[in-house]
C-alpha cells in the first residue's frame, strides 16, 4: 500500500486522485466527469500555484512586480482563484482588475504573467484544453 511505501500525503493524494479519474474515464467511456477543480484534487491546485510562484519568481520580465507580495496571502489567493477558474466555488477576492491596479503593470508582463500560468498549469498535468480554457479565463 501507499502508507507501506511511506509515500508522503500530498503524492498519495495525487496518486489516488489519478486513479480515481481513470476509474472514472473507464466508467464514462473516456469521458471525464464533473468539474476540473473535482478531478484534478486540491493537492494539484496547490502545486500548481507554487509552480507558478516560482516561475514568476525566476521571469526577468517581471522582476520587481511580486516582491513586496505577502507570499501566504498571494499563493491562497492564487488558490482559490485557480479552484473557481476550474468550476469550484466564486473567487470571493478582491477583483482582478482592484487587485492588480496599482502593479504599473505593462501589457508585455501581463502576458508574461499568463505565459507562466500556463506554463505552471502544464506542470501541474493540465491536458490542453484544459490548460487553455483556465487561461482564456484569465485573459478575460
Amino acid at each position: 500500500s501507499l502508507v507501506d511505501l511511506k509515500v508522503d500525503k500530498g503524492l498519495k493524494e495525487q496518486i489516488m486522485g489519478v486513479l480515481q479519474d481513470g476509474r472514472a474515464d473507464v466508467e464514462n467511456d473516456g469521458a471525464a466527469t464533473g468539474p476540473l477543480v473535482d478531478r484534478l484534487g486540491r493537492a494539484v491546485i496547490g502545486d500548481i500555484v507554487d509552480y507558478f510562484y516560482a516561475k514568476l519568481s525566476a521571469d526577468s520580465r517581471l522582476h520587481g512586480l511580486f516582491t513586496r507580495v505577502d507570499l501566504p496571502v498571494f499563493k491562497k489567493h492564487q488558490r482559490e482563484l485557480l479552484a473557481s477558474l476550474m468550476g469550484g466555488a466564486e473567487y470571493a477576492g478582491t477583483p482582478l482588475e482592484k487587485a492588480h491596479a496599482n502593479l504599473g503593470a505593462t501589457e508585455a508582463q501581463f502576458e508574461a504573467v499568463l505565459e507562466n500560468y500556463e506554463l505552471a498549469l502544464q506542470d501541474g498535468g493540465l491536458k490542453s484544453a484544459d490548460k487553455r480554457a483556465v487561461v482564456e479565463q484569465l485573459r478575460g
